[in-house]
């Protein structure tokens, strides 16, 4: 490797040098044919031959060959036929046609084992899903160990610390637990990683579509940290800490570049050091998934009386009163507490009577069984607390516990100068208020919390206690879910005047939350990381990160030809080890690369070609200048090495576009109608553009592709798109901020970001810095 090495992630291990890549081909199809994993061969009666599952122990018949296996083989050894002849030709055209072909197939064969693990698929097979990763994380596992034999060095990836807190529903229970007490026993081992299986465990997830879901958690793997540990900061009492190359979920908010485009594409992978650049904020949770049950009304007061109680209320003890009472405090809102709740428990039955207990205002609340519950539940050592069992009550019941408790202990600070209202509850019982935090997400409130900094004082004395403030940051939420039992402070919700957005993330099941601080840490222990199906996230401590079980492997120091050299013996070792149709294939030999993740990288192949994954930003409806630019990036970083040059390259097409020296081909977009024109409920450029050619008589069907270039002017992007022959170089200039803004630099920072470069490096500065002495001279003289 020529030029400068540049450390991306994982240990400071540049595993992006020259390097081979070794992967399984095709590795659960082959292991359903070697196997002969199938419905009907699935723990047959009088079997004489059979193949047992790891791990599950499912057994499966190797008497005749299952009818997936069949059809698996088939198509296999198509593929295998296809690619044989894809490098035997020399013709392009053709080439390229047998390489979709050969893709189409492993496409399909791929998808035979998610098509068993599908509840709703007519062959749906829970024991054949699960003993296919079996089989596969048993020979990923042999496969490492016998590598490290080789001189191969194993790299990990993506974890968090074991105390952070995660959201699991374990056989229909909504439970809040630490990622570390899901790691019971080590079922297997990887490398240095550890692996524990998991069984009727959902994690709480976001799908694409900004959906609070549950996904299953197969598994929860662990490893001992031997990578910095960061602290990201959102509160100076609500932090997360990840690994240094842990990815985290960010939002490319609208006025980002790349925020216009479907919410799959704004959610964003970044690492702790790319926070404030790649993406600003981060997603926390704002959508109730709380447990649907039927309620009543008498229901709904109960549980308000009991939010009253933990918010300003007294019970238990050895006395006669505490075994017969509970007390309340209700201040000036004795009369409507009364009519509202006390009242109508009474009627029920629920409480046997009350009455005034000495204090001002106070009550004894006569009710034997309310007084064991409270004590049993609501109090440990002597401190509130929620019992867990609140997280499945209904959400309805929730939010009546809420409604009492925010009643008696909650505030709402009115700021009249500007417009808004700040709605908290403030308590020194830290793991109170924490527990408070979690039902108000389940009910689909977000919050926040920070702790004063000064201790709390009593007669000109500190206490040793510290307030902590639970803030709602969706406050209507609050009003619409919650709210409160009294009018007055309902009242006062009124002075609320922050707009509701009618569109952004109001749509979606989350809110945004902006880190404040990042430090490294001292830490010495295991870093755990979950499998979540289908979305691959988890929420870790409120907020929404990736999870990445993935590994590499590289020769530290090692010359192109030792790599060359090692891997070609290890292939052929290991493949006189794996059973039938499995096998480890050389997919080539990379001269130079970098990885972002495992999913995202880029590599160049001795015959100069460049091979991407994940880093494919540049879309079909981008102007050529872009995908030019983005293709001129990734040679002069894998080609020559060099990523000052490409810098350079950036900065010398912005400067162009800068000062109209870009010719006007170059800037076309080609973008499609894919549907009827009354059918768009946005309007873009493209559809503005058909929409003035319909009015003109010209017809425009789906299909049609409308070529256009944006003009400089004041107007909405979609009002200055004209078509490529309507533009007059005498008359119109391309809006050069757009094209520099909105498609030269979206298609070139997701690559250059990884090097540490940001939008501010690449912009072209139009007026030159001028030394102080330019600013000393008199006004007229030279």
């Amino acid at each position: 490797y020529k030029g400068k090495v540049y450390d991306l992630t994982l240990d400071g291990a540049p595993y992006y040098f020259a390097n081979g890549i070794l992967t399984h081909n095709s590795l659960y199809p082959s292991i359903i044919i070697t196997h002969n994993v199938s419905p009907d061969t699935l723990e047959k009666e009088g079997c004489k031959n059979y193949d047992v599952a790891p791990i599950v122990g499912y057994k499966f018949c190797k008497d005749f060959k299952g009818f997936i296996p069949s059809i698996l083989e088939e198509l296999i050894e198509t593929r295998t036929k296809i690619k044989k002849e894809m490098k035997a030709t020399i013709d392009p055209v053709k080439k390229k046609m047998l390489d979709y072909r050969q893709k189409a197939i492993k496409l399909l064969a791929n998808s035979f084992y998610g098509y068993m693990g599908y509840p709703k698929a007519r062959w749906y097979s829970k024991e054949c899903a699960e003993s296919v990763t079996a089989w596969g994380r048993t020979y990923i596992e042999m496969t490492i160990k016998e590598i490290e034999k080789f001189g191969f060095k194993v790299l990990y990836a993506d974890s968090v610390t074991g105390d952070t807190e995660i959201i699991i529903r374990e056989n229909g229970r909504i439970k809040f637990v630490k990622i570390k007490d899901l790691f019971k026993k080590t079922d297997y081992s990887v490398g240095e990683k550890e692996y524990c299986m998991l069984e009727n465990i959902e994690a709480l997830t976001l799908d694409n579509y900004g959906r609070l879901v549950w996904r299953k958690v197969p598994y929860v793997m662990r490893h001992k940290a031997k990578k910095r540990i960061y602290r990201i900061w959102f509160t100076n009492s609500w932090y997360l800490d990840v690994t240094e190359d842990h990815s985290l979920i960010g939002y490319l908010t609208t006025k980002e570049p790349g925020g216009k485009k479907p919410l799959r594409e704004r959610l964003i992978e970044v690492k702790p050091g790319e926070l404030g650049r790649r993406a600003k904020s981060l997603i926390t949770l704002n959508g109730a998934f709380a447990r649907s049950a039927s309620t009543t009304e008498v229901g709904t007061k109960l549980w308000g009386l009991i939010g009253l109680l933990v918010g300003d209320g007294n019970w238990g003890g050895n006395s006669h009163w505490a075994n017969h009472y509970v007390g309340l405090s209700t201040g000036e809102d004795l009369a409507e507490i009364e009519r509202k709740i006390l009242i109508p428990l009474k009627e029920a039955g629920i409480i046997s009577n009350y009455y005034p207990n000495g204090k001002p205002r106070d009550i004894s609340i006569i009710s034997k069984w309310l007084a064991k519950f409270m004590s049993k539940y609501f109090k440990e050592n002597g401190r509130k607390r929620i019992p867990e069992f609140m997280f499945m009550l209904p959400g309805e019941y929730i939010a009546a516990f809420l409604r009492g408790l925010f009643t008696a202990d909650g505030t709402v600070i009115v700021r009249k100068s500007r417009g808004t209202l700040e709605i908290r509850l403030t308590n020194v019982n830290e793991d109170l208020i924490n527990d408070v935090r979690k039902l108000l997400w389940i009910v689909g409130v977000s919050n926040s919390l920070f702790r004063e900094s000064d201790p709390n004082r009593y007669k000109g004395k500190s206490s040793g206690t510290h307030s902590f403030h639970l803030r709602i940051k969706d406050k209507h939420a609050f009003i619409k879910k919650i709210g409160f039992i009294t009018d007055r402070k309902n009242e006062r919700l009124k002075n609320l005047k922050e707009a509701v957005p009618k569109s952004g993330i109001k749509r979606y099941q989350f809110d945004l939350v902006q880190p404040k601080k990042i430090e490294e840490i001292k830490y010495d222990d295991y870093v755990y990381d979950i499998e979540v199906e289908e979305t691959h996230r988890f929420i870790a401590n409120g907020i929404l990160v990736h999870n990445t079980d993935g590994l590499y492997a590289t020769i530290p120091n090692a010359s192109a030809e030792t790599i060359k050299k090692k891997a070609k013996e290890f292939l052929k070792y290991i493949n006189s080890k794996l059973p039938g149709l499995l096998e480890l294939e050389y997919e080539g030999f990379y001269l130079r690369g970098f990885f972002i993740t495992k999913k995202r990288y880029a590599l160049i192949d001795e015959e100069g070609r460049i091979i991407t994954r994940g880093l494919e930003v540049v879309r079909r409806d981008w102007s050529e200048i872009a995908k030019e630019t983005q293709a001129k990036v990734l040679e002069a970083i894998l080609k020559e090495g060099s990523v000052e040059k490409a810098v350079e390259i950036v900065k010398k097409v912005v400067e162009d576009l800068a000062n109209y020296r870009v010719p006007i081909e170059k800037l076309v977009i080609h973008e499609q109608i894919t549907k009827s024109l009354d059918e768009y409920k946005a309007t873009g450029p493209h559809v503005a553009v058909a929409k003035r050619l319909k009015a003109k008589g010209i017809k425009v069907r789906p299909g049609t592709i409308i070529s256009y270039i944006i003009l400089k002017g004041d107007k909405k992007i979609s009002d200055r798109a004209i078509l490529l022959s309507e533009y007059d170089p005498k008359k119109h200039k391309y809006d050069a901020d757009y094209y520099i803004e909105h498609q030269v630099l979206p298609a070139v920072l997701r690559i250059l970001e990884t090097f540490g470069y940001r939008k501010e490096d690449l912009r072209y500065q139009k007026a030159k810095q001028l030394g102080l002495g330019a600013w000393l001279k008199p006004k007229g003289k030279k």
